[in-house]
C-alpha cells in the first residue's frame, strides 16, 4: 500500500490523531492512495481493512497512512484484526480493542475524509461486541473536527464523539451480542464535543442536528474512526462495519478481517487469518 508523502504526514499534526485534548495548527489536503482491496455489495462499497493496511503508532504521533491504529506507549492497551468474535456483519472477522485501564486508550482512523464538511455526512455508524466490560462501555465513533471551517483559528479543533451508552432510543447496550448503531440516526443521534462549546460544557450531549445548527461550516481535520480508552477500563470490544457515507456517493463499509485478502470478491476472507496486538 502507498504511503502519505512526507510533508504531509508532517502537516496531519500528532494531537488530531487520537487524543482528546485540542490542537491550533491547521492542516494540508492529502493525496489519493491506493486503499484496501474494495468491491460492491449491496450498493455499498465495501473495502477489506486488515493488518497490512494499517500503520502502528503512538499517540500524539503524525500520521503517516490512510488508516493509524494509534496506542498509548507503556501502556496495556492493544489492538488487533481477529476472526470473530461470534458472527460479525462482514466478513469473518474485526478489530479488538483491550483496554485493561483507565489510562489505556486505542484508535482506529481513517483520514481519507479530511477537510470533508461534516454536513456532508450522509451515513455514519458500526457495529459492535463486547466481549467483557462494564455494561454501559463500548467502542465510541471520534471525528476530529475544525468547528467552524474556512481558515483554521487557534481553539476551533475538537473531538465529536458519538457513544451508544447515551443513544438510549436505540436499544440497550448487549453483551456478547453485534450490535447495530447509527451515528445520524435521522438527525436524532447522541453525540458530545471533547472542549465547551455554544452547545455547553465539555461532555454536554446533544443531537447531530443540533451540532449543525450550531457549527454549520464544521469540516473533518484529520481522521475518522472507532476509539476506546480513557475511562474504558477492563473492556475488550470489537467493532465492524463502519459506515461512512457523503454526499449523493454511494456509502463506504469498511470490513475489519484478520486475513489479508479476500478471494475473488467473495464475501468471506480465508480462514485461518491472524491478528497482532498493539505493540
Amino acid at each position: 500500500m502507498q504511503r502519505r508523502p512526507p510533508t504531509i504526514a508532517i502537516a496531519l499534526l500528532a494531537t488530531l490523531a487520537a487524543c482528546n485534548s485540542d490542537s491550533s495548527a491547521p492542516l494540508e489536503t492529502g493525496t489519493e492512495t491506493s486503499g484496501p482491496i474494495a468491491f460492491a455489495k449491496g450498493g455499498k462499497h465495501v473495502e477489506v481493512v486488515s493488518e497490512s493496511d494499517v500503520t502502528r503508532q503512538p499517540e500524539d504521533s503524525p500520521p503517516t497512512d490512510d488508516w493509524v491504529l494509534y496506542f498509548r506507549p507503556l501502556l496495556a492497551g492493544t489492538g488487533r484484526f481477529r476472526e470473530g468474535p461470534g458472527n460479525p456483519p462482514q466478513g469473518e472477522g474485526s478489530f479488538e480493542m483491550v483496554t485493561p485501564t483507565p489510562g489505556d486508550k486505542i484508535t482506529l482512523f481513517n483520514f481519507d475524509y479530511h477537510e470533508t464538511p461534516v454536513a456532508d455526512f450522509t451515513e455514519l455508524g458500526y457495529q459492535t461486541y463486547q466481549t467483557s466490560g462494564a455494561p454501559v462501555q463500548l467502542p465510541s465513533i471520534n471525528l476530529t473536527v475544525d468547528l467552524t471551517g474556512g481558515d483554521f483559528v487557534a481553539g476551533d479543533f475538537a473531538t465529536l464523539v458519538f457513544e451508544p451508552v447515551y443513544n438510549v432510543a436505540q436499544g440497550p447496550i448487549v453483551p456478547q451480542v453485534w450490535q447495530d448503531w447509527d451515528a445520524i440516526f435521522g438527525g436524532q443521534a447522541i453525540w458530545w464535543l471533547t472542549r465547551t462549546s455554544i452547545l455547553g460544557e465539555r461532555g454536554v450531549t446533544f443531537t447531530w442536528d443540533a451540532f449543525h445548527a450550531a457549527f454549520p461550516n464544521a469540516t473533518i481535520l484529520g481522521g475518522i474512526g472507532p476509539n476506546q480508552g480513557s475511562g474504558g477500563a477492563a473492556l475488550t470490544a470489537s467493532v465492524d462495519e463502519f459506515i461512512v457515507g457523503v454526499g449523493r456517493k454511494h456509502a463506504t463499509i469498511y470490513d475489519f478481517e484478520a486475513c489479508e485478502s479476500r478471494k475473488n470478491g467473495k464475501d468471506k476472507c480465508k480462514k485461518g487469518g491472524g491478528g497482532r496486538d498493539a505493540e
